[in-house]
């Protein structure tokens, strides 16, 4: 794989971990393009048409069919009340088929991926504020290192979008228990929800196998 197919796919990875964050009422405008590690793919074939015009519901509907396409059963995309997309549903659903694989269907799925790149959450926005966006990001890493996980700081040398690549980066993110850790996390900081954590009393390693 090479570097810029693997940020693709780390940076749609962190998409369906994180981005759903931005359904709350009480997470920041900007926060949705948080995980945009700027990654820039040229679309060739039937996809290098104009998607300006698109909707973000009709670009993540394109790319259920393109995962249908190959071999991962997942439906059409649920719409929230207020017009976004549920991708907290997404993600659930291409985690838990049966077919999707791990690293190996991602690696597949590098033509779906690329067909996000035109919605709105994943492109930069300027009404975000960097450094409250940063201290709720430090306050995410807290929470996954206090849940047991040894992570890396963000790296926030190029701005706070993509800063958690190095974070999520080192996690086994198709480890059921690793991805409740980094949700609860996220949940916790920007939508307020109570997290019960693990405590750091029972370490894991990076993989979600007790030390």
């Amino acid at each position: 794989m090479t570097h810029k197919t693997r940020n693709l796919s780390l940076s749609i990875m962190l998409l369906l971990v994180i981005v759903s964050c931005s359904d709350s009422p009480r997470a920041n405008s900007g926060v949705a393009s948080l995980e945009d590690a700027g990654t820039v793919v040229q679309i060739k074939g039937s996809q290098s048409e104009d998607k300006s015009m698109q909707t973000d519901e009709q670009i993540v509907t394109d790319f259920a069919s393109c995962v249908r396409e190959h071999g991962i059963t997942i439906p059409d995309p649920e719409i929230n009340s207020d017009g976004t997309v549920d991708f907290q549903k997404l993600r659930s659903d291409i985690f838990n088929d049966p077919n999707f694989e791990g690293r190996s269907s991602r690696d597949q799925l590098q033509e779906c991926f690329s067909i996000l790149q035109a919605a709105t959450f994943v492109q930069a926005r300027q009404e975000e504020d960097p450094i409250e966006l940063q201290d709720n990001l430090l306050k995410v890493t807290s929470c996954i290192r206090e849940n047991g996980l040894d992570v890396p700081d963000p790296d926030f040398s190029e701005g706070p979008r993509g800063s958690m690549r190095p974070v999520i980066g080192e996690l086994d993110m198709e480890n059921e228990r690793i991805r409740d850790i980094v949700s609860g996390c996220r949940d916790s900081v920007f939508s307020g929800t109570e997290f019960t954590r693990r405590g750091p009393g029972r370490p894991m390693n990076n993989s979600g196998q007790n030390r």
